[in-house]
């Protein structure tokens, strides 16, 4: 995690915030898939030179990655993109900017960066993720993405058009703004317990 924060300080590019990409512990997306969402996030990272891209991963997603992109040819990332092994992800949400965030839809990651007023877009993977894609999207608080096991090329271009959208669109990004705001307000663990 260290290392990702002083790649994140180091950059000067990172001047508009960080786009942070986690699809969390358990699932494993295909290489296949994982190719799509690389490439994507490629695409987006130069279209938005200003912003930096940070996409920890499990370790057997990095070496498959790793593996197969090599295999086929892949470039290195932009120079404004990091592509790591696991980091201590609240490190990173504590101390860098980040202004939105691709995630799987896990309940602890949409919670823990909508309390911080990011704005998501949400690929869902598995059991409740699709549900909470959803209720983010219900919210304007983000977009709902198609499952993240169908075909490759979609699943790619879902991740750069929703992108695209909690960048570009202000309501999302006020929207996600006022849930964190209630989110705070409720008190967390400290008003149940």
């Amino acid at each position: 995690g260290d290392e990702v924060l002083r790649w994140v300080e180091e950059r000067r590019r990172c001047d508009g915030g960080v786009i942070y990409v986690t699809l969390g512990t358990t699932a494993v997306p295909r290489v296949e898939t994982l190719r799509a969402i690389r490439g994507a996030l490629e695409e987006f990272a130069m279209e938005f030179e200003k912003l930096c891209v940070v996409w920890p991963l499990r370790l057997d997603s990095l070496h498959s990655l790793r593996e197969h992109g090599e295999a086929a040819g892949f470039p290195p990332p932009p120079p404004n993109m990091k592509i790591s092994g696991p980091i201590r992800s609240r490190l990173l949400v504590q101390h860098a900017r980040i202004v939105a965030a691709l995630v799987h839809g896990g309940a602890t990651t949409v919670h823990e960066l909508l309390y911080r007023g990011i704005p998501l877009a949400v690929l869902p993977f598995y059991i409740d993720q699709p549900h909470m894609a959803s209720r983010v999207a219900a919210a304007g608080a983000g977009v709902a993405l198609p499952w993240g096991g169908g075909p490759p090329e979609e699943v790619g271009t879902a991740v750069g058009a929703g992108l695209r959208a909690v960048i570009r669109d202000s309501e999302i990004r006020a929207r996600a703004g006022v849930v964190g705001r209630a989110l705070r307000r409720a008190g967390g663990v400290r008003r149940v317990v």
